[in-house]
């Protein structure tokens, strides 16, 4: 389990400025307009102290309302004020994995600010309504602890009304760093995984095993208790490619499916391979690329497959390329190919692979290597990270400048959920 940066539980919230029946929670008053204050269905009862109390519908720790003490609590008429009604939701709750959790308010009618509270511990005074008010991460059982926590919010309106509401929220995160899974060793002298991905509360593999046949790509899911194979490895077909940081990759696409993707053997050449995984039940069918292409890694969106490789222009030299793939025919939707221009490489012998994709904020990022001329003019090695429209459109490039290493190449990308993403690689 990787472990976060420490984050003080700022558990604040709201998504307020909603509207009472008969309009749901979660309806911002901006949003209807019909949202008015002086209407007589909605005056509460009065009383003769200036005090109401309102139950909500929280089960947890129940919705109250007070109106002041009277003077600044009525309306331009002495009509009594309308109450608050508020309600926490936290999403998602109960908190059993590390991960972030959303904290919203609903409220009756607008409020001026929000404090928020995690039993008696104030987190955040006077905030402003938003929705959701804050996204807080959990990273531990330490951070922000497990147990039961009590987070209460209390509403105020401009004209001095009052409401507040609470909700348990039950964290118990398996503590970081205590589990040391047992290695899983594949017999046979040539075996290894090659990627990665989180698959409900498991890991799934791709990789090669040997068999009687030759090398093959295979499909694993490893059990996230033990860290040992569920069930049968799933064998998809013969790998041309291995070693260096190739071979084949996979990415999830639902609960219990993933694709797996692999450059297989072809008469002497080679060319792509992708196929869909279902655990449990075994492999989809089998799509192949143009004789002479390979394949690097692997992302899903949605009904589409990107696959960043390659295609050999001549022996030992390459044109990047990335391909769309429908993930439900295998049909090829879409090809883009990188390379030097004509007046940088007039016979094409610079060499141009993808070796990385990710989905990043609605866009494709694939990285890589391209051979070019340093300021010596000798062909050196660069890393490239090439962007993309979801359809195909190419976007952007870039290439290391190599103000710090004489070579280097990208390898892996991954998106920041803060924004952006990272380039891991080599140099």
């Amino acid at each position: 389990m990787s472990t976060a940066v420490p984050v003080l539980l700022p558990l604040v919230l709201v998504l307020v400025a909603a509207c009472t029946a008969p309009w749901p929670p979660l309806v911002g008053c901006a949003e209807v307009d019909a949202c008015m204050t002086g209407s007589s269905s909605l005056d509460p009862p009065s009383s003769g102290d200036g005090i109401q109390t309102v139950t909500g519908h929280s089960d947890s720790g129940g919705s109250s309302t007070t109106a002041g003490d009277g003077s600044g609590g009525s309306g331009a008429g002495g009509e009594e004020a309308l109450p608050v009604e508020v309600e926490v939701v936290l999403t998602p709750s109960p908190m059993i994995d590390v991960g972030e959790v959303q904290v919203s308010v609903w409220t009756s009618r607008p409020v001026a600010s929000i404090d928020i509270f995690d039993g008696d511990t104030p987190l955040v005074l006077g905030a402003a309504p938003a929705l959701p008010v804050h996204v807080f991460e959990v990273t531990s059982d330490d951070i922000p602890g497990d147990g039961m926590h009590m987070i209460r919010a209390v509403a105020r309106a401009a004209d001095g009304v009052s409401g507040e509401d609470a909700e348990e929220l039950l964290i118990d995160v398996q503590p970081g760093g205590t589990d040391v899974w047992p290695p899983y060793v594949k017999a046979g002298p040539i075996n290894g995984f090659t990627s990665a991905a989180m698959l409900g509360n498991g890991i799934a593999v791709g990789g090669y095993f040997e068999t009687n046949q030759a090398l093959e790509a295979v499909a694993v899911r490893i059990d996230g208790t033990k860290g040992q194979p569920e069930g049968v490895p799933i064998l998809l077909g013969p790998v041309a490619v291995t070693g260096g940081g190739r071979g084949p990759a996979i990415a999830v696409a639902g609960d219990d499916t993933a694709f797996v993707a692999w450059t297989r053997p072809d008469n002497g050449s080679r060319r792509w391979a992708v196929s869909r995984v279902t655990f449990g039940e075994g492999k989809g069918p089998t799509w192949t690329g143009p004789l002479g292409t390979s394949v690097h890694a692997l992302a899903v969106a949605g009904e589409v497959l990107i696959l960043p490789g390659a295609v050999e222009v001549s022996p030992g030299t390459h044109d990047l390329k990335v391909w769309w793939v429908s993930a439900v025919s295998g049909e090829l939707l879409h090809e883009a190919t990188f390379a030097a221009s004509l007046v940088e490489d007039q016979t094409n012998m610079w060499d141009e692979v993808a070796r990385g994709v990710a989905i990043v904020g609605g866009e494709v990022v694939a990285v890589g290597e391209r051979e070019t001329k340093n300021d010596l003019d000798e062909l050196v090695p660069r890393t490239v990270v090439l962007r993309y429209s979801l359809d195909g459109e190419a976007l952007a490039e870039w290439t290391s400048p190599g103000e710090l290493l004489d070579h280097d190449g990208g390898m892996a990308v991954a998106p920041l959920r803060a924004g952006g993403f990272v380039v891991t690689g080599w140099g």
